[in-house]
């Protein structure tokens, strides 16, 4: 299992000032360097990330468990060759950061620029 990279959502100490280079440049180079990898299966991990914001009166506790069981998820389609590597270390940093409500909503961003710049580098298999 890869080691959790140090994610920062924030770049004051009072989580006022989300850190855009995490949306910006480093969505970017994730979705470039998983670009063969099909939509659906990068989809099907953003559906479980929007049920944990759908929750309402969510605790803390729970996001970090529900964030834990998406680690677990991403390491099993990892080993069955689902998602390249680069995206289960993706899925093991953020759940390292994510702790609460507020940083659940800055991955659910972040996630969603993966998503998006991904649509934009997206190579087609043959016959698809």
């Amino acid at each position: 299992m890869p080691k959790p990279d140090d994610i920062r959502y924030f770049v004051d100490a009072d989580r006022r000032r989300p850190n855009a280079a995490l949306v910006g440049e480093q969505a970017e180079e994730l979705a470039q360097s998983i670009a063969a990898t099909p939509a659906s299966q990068i989809r099907r991990f953003y559906g479980d990330v929007l049920a944990i914001g759908r929750r309402s009166g969510i605790s803390d506790e729970a996001i970090c468990t529900q964030m834990a069981l998406l680690k677990a998820k991403a390491a099993y389609a990892s080993g069955r060759k689902q998602i390249p590597r680069e995206l289960l270390k993706f899925f093991v940093s953020h759940a390292a950061a994510v702790t609460d409500r507020t940083s659940y909503e800055a991955f659910r961003r972040v996630f969603e620029a993966v998503i998006a710049y991904h649509k934009f580098y997206e190579t087609k298999r043959p016959g698809n």
